[in-house]
């Protein structure tokens, strides 16, 4: 089991959270330039903890938590391949390294998943609020082609740019989120709450969001409940834009 402190490789650290079921020479010594498959239990828990590599596996993870992990600059959290039926759990703080590109920071897609936590995701938007609007700055959290899951509890912070970006999701519910961008008052710009593109039957509830744009912006969904959430700091509600697209 690759455990935190123990490993020497520069790489992410990818746990499994039960007893490992298989024996590990411990004369072998892993290349650092090569990507670590996640080691899995007969439950198929991972931690994702330390410094993230591009390219992680997750696939065969049942479970997933991402524990302070570090992700380098020009990098995204790529969780686009969780089994059906996951859980992927933020704990601690997750920092993302700056940089100009259009990100996002994090992607996630899949079917029946629980995304849920107490951490925090800090994407050190200070970096890019004081170079201003010009600069090319990423979209923080991609939900795209998420079906029939949750995402509740953690904390997003220091956005750089757009928070959440859903994009041709379904019957999926987002609740108990805090998007907290408090520190940018004055200077952040661009931070939308929510942008929705192409879903059907999305529920954004009992959420709180400090922002500087719009706190939920609509540009194509249908079936959508945006419900007792507390905005504060932005533009309010945007629904609708040209081009026809439907909006119910």
């Amino acid at each position: 089991m690759l455990r935190e402190g123990k490993s020497k490789t520069p790489a992410s650290v990818v746990e499994a959270d039960d007893d490992y079921t298989q024996q590990q020479d411990p004369t072998q010594q892993q290349d650092p330039t090569q990507q670590q498959s996640p080691t899995t239990t007969a439950s198929s828990g991972c931690h994702l903890t330390g410094a993230y590599k591009k390219g992680t596996d997750i696939s065969k993870c049942s479970s997933i938590v991402v524990d302070s992990l570090t992700v380098p600059a020009g990098v995204t959290l790529d969780l686009s391949l969780a089994k059906t039926g996951a859980t992927i759990e933020f704990v601690g703080t997750t920092t993302f390294g700056p940089q100009k590109w259009e990100g996002p920071l994090v992607c996630v897609s899949g079917s029946d998943l629980t995304v849920k936590g107490s951490g925090i995701l800090d994407g050190q938007g200070s970096w890019y609020w004081k170079q201003g609007q010009s600069i090319t700055r990423p979209l923080f959290f991609k939900l795209q082609n998420v079906i029939g899951s949750t995402v509740s509890g953690f904390t997003i912070k220091n956005m750089p740019f757009r928070t959440f970006s859903i994009v041709t999701s379904k019957h999926t519910t987002i609740s108990g989120v805090t998007i907290d961008n408090r520190a940018g008052n004055g200077i952040a710009k661009n931070t939308d709450g929510f942008d929705l593109t192409k879903n059907d039957h999305v529920t954004i509830t009992g959420n709180k969001i400090y922002n500087q744009d719009d706190c939920l912006a609509m540009q194509s969904s249908t079936n959508t409940i945006f419900s007792n959430n507390y905005c504060c700091g932005g533009h309010g509600i945007s629904i609708g834009s040209l081009g026809g697209n439907a909006v119910d």
